[in-house]
């Protein structure tokens, strides 16, 4: 995760990170591996379908699963990023473990740089502020 103001408009101190640490071990790295219409790969974020049930009633049902784990580590570090944009930002890293020996199509995804594969995370907040911007 980014440092200082992200693509949503949230804004995460380095402080606030930190003290939020210790809630990062032990969950689960979501995504959605799916083909396109051409037969390519893509990593999906929080991707959704709108699905009828056997009522007749539309739901959002979410389409990830879970690939791997963040484990309890102390390889936890801020790094500079250059955007491709030319900025640069602070970056939360960790290490992460894939379960690639159940889904071996995760390695043809990861390390393709024609596929996008994209990643995020959920954010869960007790108290919030709210700016003007």
């Amino acid at each position: 995760m980014a440092l200082g103001r992200n693509k949503r408009r949230l804004e995460f101190s380095k402080e606030v990170v930190e003290d939020a640490l210790p809630t990062l071990f032990n969950i689960p790295v979501v995504g959605h591996l799916y083909q396109d219409l051409d037969g390519n790969l893509h990593m999906g974020g929080h991707d959704k379908a709108l699905v009828k049930d056997d009522k007749g009633r539309y739901k959002f049902k979410k389409l990830t699963v879970p690939f791997g784990v963040v484990p309890q580590q102390d390889n936890v570090t801020f790094e500079d990023v250059k955007e491709k944009d030319g900025t640069t930002k602070t970056y939360l890293t960790a290490d992460v473990i894939l379960w690639t020996a159940r889904y071996p199509e995760l390695l043809d995804t990861a390390y393709d740089d024609e596929i996008l594969f994209n990643e995020s995370m959920e954010i869960d907040y007790f108290d919030f502020e709210k700016t003007k911007d």
